[in-house]
């Protein structure tokens, strides 16, 4: 399961907008990679991240450090993909796998 951000809405860098992948790869039973894109879909280590699951619940923590939002308000979008190919190539999130929300869609995440 992998968690793309975009945190500089509206997208102006990254792998299509995306600025951060969560959770490829899992480093162990509670431990992921956050890692930033470099350049298309080129990313390179950023930080870790936390994780554990709870029957079908996965829950992520991520240190806003690592994706360089410490200061507040914090708003970004963010997309859910499972078992996509990884290939780069945008088309995976409808194509390959699940995703959430469908297609092209963002979810928002944002603090008053």
């Amino acid at each position: 399961m992998l968690l793309f951000l975009n945190t500089d809405q509206p997208h102006k860098a990254g792998w299509e907008g995306y600025d951060y992948l969560i959770n490829w790869p899992m480093i162990d039973g509670n431990r992921t990679t956050v890692k930033q894109n470099a350049g298309g879909w080129n990313w390179r280590e950023a930080g870790e991240a936390t994780y554990r699951v709870e029957a079908n619940e996965l829950m992520i923590a991520v240190p806003r450090t690592a994706i360089g939002m410490t200061s507040t308000p914090v708003s970004f979008d963010f997309h859910w993909a499972d078992n996509i190919q990884g290939t780069g190539d945008i088309e995976d999130f409808f194509l390959n796998g699940d995703s959430a929300p469908n297609r092209r869609f963002n979810y928002r995440y944002t603090t008053g």
